[in-house]
This record gives structure tokens, C-alpha cells and sequence, in this order.
């Protein structure tokens, strides 16, 4: 992940960008690592996504 503003958890953008990254380097890994449910995916049998769920408000952010 690139960035070049301040890199702390102060930084709400940066960690923003870091937990999105983190969902998208968890799903390459279940895709890479569980041959079955990756064929499931690219049979149309499931949907492998990530969400991001928001203790304040209880919104679930969902990314595709």
C-alpha cells in the first residue's frame, strides 16, 4: 500500500486505507489458500467480499 501522508492511527484516512487493505489481502489469501471455495467463486456458487464494520454507528460497509 502506498501513502504519503502521516502514518498513524490518528490519521483516520490512513487507517481507513490500511483496513481496506487488510480485508482485500485476507480475501487474496482465502482465494489463494482454499482451493474449494475459490472454485465455488468461479462457479458462481458463492461471493467472496469483505465489509468493514463501524463500532460507532453499526454500519457495515461492504466492499466489492
Amino acid at each position: 500500500m502506498n501513502y504519503d501522508g502521516d502514518k498513524t492511527s490518528a490519521n483516520a484516512n490512513y487507517f481507513a486505507k490500511v483496513c481496506e487493505s487488510n480485508i482485500n489481502n485476507t480475501i487474496d489469501n482465502i482465494k489463494k489458500n482454499n482451493s474449494i471455495l475459490k472454485e465455488m467463486e468461479e462457479a458462481g456458487e458463492i461471493k467472496i467480499i469483505g465489509a468493514i464494520y463501524n463500532i460507532e454507528n453499526g454500519k457495515v460497509d461492504w466492499i466489492d
